[in-house]
């Protein structure tokens, strides 16, 4: 517990409070832009739902006073997705790169979002698709 009643005056003890306070606070803003950037969607996670809790964590740790750059954000989308999105994510942004035409990490997210949907759905028809051919096979 920090004393203050040694100081005389409220100026003397504000600033002994904020100086206290503002060490532990840059320690804690470091330490959740850290665990922003170190983070990993869980292998066999939903994709989704990882990058859109990435944005909204991102404007909620700017709302506290914390900001990801777009280099951040795109490094921490692209470092934790699985290696075969990554993959198809880069080839989207070197190729707008190329044409001059960046792309936002909104757009990139979109893109992401609609290849998880896309490989779903191929594997929820391939997976009706073997057990047809299994129910056919034992008849």
């Amino acid at each position: 517990m920090l004393e203050v009643q040694q100081y005389q005056t409220a100026k003397e003890r504000w600033d002994v409070v904020k100086q206290q306070f503002t060490v532990k606070s840059a320690y804690a803003q470091n330490a959740l832009y850290q665990s922003f950037i170190d983070m990993q969607c869980l292998k066999g996670g939903d994709v989704h739902a990882f990058l859109s809790s990435l944005t909204k964590q991102r404007n909620e740790l700017l709302a506290a006073g914390i900001t990801i750059s777009n280099e951040d954000f795109e490094h921490t989308v692209l470092n934790g997705i699985p290696d075969p999105l990554a993959a198809y994510a880069s080839q989207f942004l070197g190729q707008a790169c190329l044409n001059g035409k960046p792309l936002e990490m909104r757009d990139i997210i979109y893109l992401l979002s609609k290849e998880v949907d896309h490989i779903k759905t191929c594997c929820v028809l391939k997976d009706q698709a073997h057990a047809q051919g299994k129910g056919k096979a034992s008849s």
